[in-house]
């Protein structure tokens, strides 16, 4: 097959995390492989493929951005309103907090995805929260093992870090009895820093073997800075971030205690703006706008539970 290369320049950061964590997205999926490189613009008919691509994650905006082509499904809720789908992601469990953000997304009922931490994962005492995460019809993605800073480390161990949580999560599934089609599909960088040129090269070779989508964000919330003294972020700053949320968003959480304490304030706010959390692999989207209701939705998010 041929291998097509997209290269976007993802280096700028957001004014509020500049001295913090850099963001990204990116897109890698078998045949189309993407690297972050300065300079470069996506010529028309690799533009033409990357959103024509049924497993496109589009990058965030304010990167490359051409003109969309809208595929934003739509849920209608239990009174007949409209909703229109984003894309909760939490990171760096499972933790003990995470059993709180469960209760909170079942009691309002949205789906999320989990980008979880292998070495939390080894935890008997946490491994059972992701289970009961894919019980409850939420995802599971690979956010590395230890959570490094991938530009600080060897090649041979970001490697490790890709496929030591892969295996983690395939035992999680398999021990949890839902059905694997749509679980471990994402990766996410610590700190979307995918390290030096031959790292990323290296990374990706592993990534497209085991069958990962590379998933950044469009919303960060900063939420885990809720858990400073300093430069930390009020709740209320948190909140009002997801006021500013849009239909497909790809919303960028933590597992963190205050995240869990605050999750019910910042679902009313995306509720109010005719949003409901789905799993990020119901991102590509198939059905028409007109056509998808809940009860079509339910099956779909109801099918880990079944093999």
């Amino acid at each position: 097959m041929t291998s097509f290369t997209v290269k976007i320049h993802a280096e700028s950061r957001s004014r509020e995390t500049r001295l913090t964590r850099r963001r990204f997205l990116a897109l890698s999926t078998s045949g189309i492989v993407v690297t972050n490189s300065p300079g470069f613009s996506l010529v028309d008919e690799l533009t033409s493929l990357l959103y024509s691509h049924p497993d496109y994650i589009e990058p965030r905006r304010g990167e490359m951005s051409p003109p969309k082509k809208q595929q934003q499904n739509k849920v209608h809720d239990d009174t007949g309103d409209v909703q229109q789908p984003l894309f909760l992601t939490f990171d760096d469990g499972p933790m003990f907090c995470t059993a709180h953000i469960l209760e909170h997304l079942a009691a309002r009922k949205h789906k999320a995805t989990f980008f979880v931490i292998g070495r939390n994962l080894a935890n008997p005492k946490l491994r059972h929260l992701a289970v009961k995460a894919l019980h409850e019809g939420h995802e599971i993605a690979n956010h590395s093992y230890e959570h490094p800073n991938f530009s600080w480390i060897s090649t041979k161990r970001a490697q490790k870090e890709i496929t030591a949580t892969h295996a983690l999560i395939e035992e999680v599934i398999e021990e949890s009895g839902v059905s694997p089609t749509n679980q471990n599909r994402f990766f996410r960088f610590p700190y979307g820093d995918s390290g030096s040129q031959s790292t990323r090269q290296a990374c990706d070779e592993v990534l497209l073997d085991l069958g990962y989508q590379i998933a950044g964000w469009d919303l960060d919330t900063n939420d885990w800075r809720m858990e400073l003294y300093w430069y930390a972020r009020s709740s209320a700053q948190v909140i009002g971030t997801m006021y500013r949320a849009k239909p497909r968003d790809v919303v960028l959480l933590h597992d963190r205690g205050k995240t869990a304490d605050n999750l019910p304030a910042m679902l009313q706010a995306v509720e109010t703006r005719k949003l409901v959390s789905l799993p990020l692999s119901l991102y590509g989207g198939t059905e028409s706008p007109s056509s998808l209701t809940l009860d079509d939705i339910l099956p779909i998010l109801n099918s880990s539970l079944n093999r």
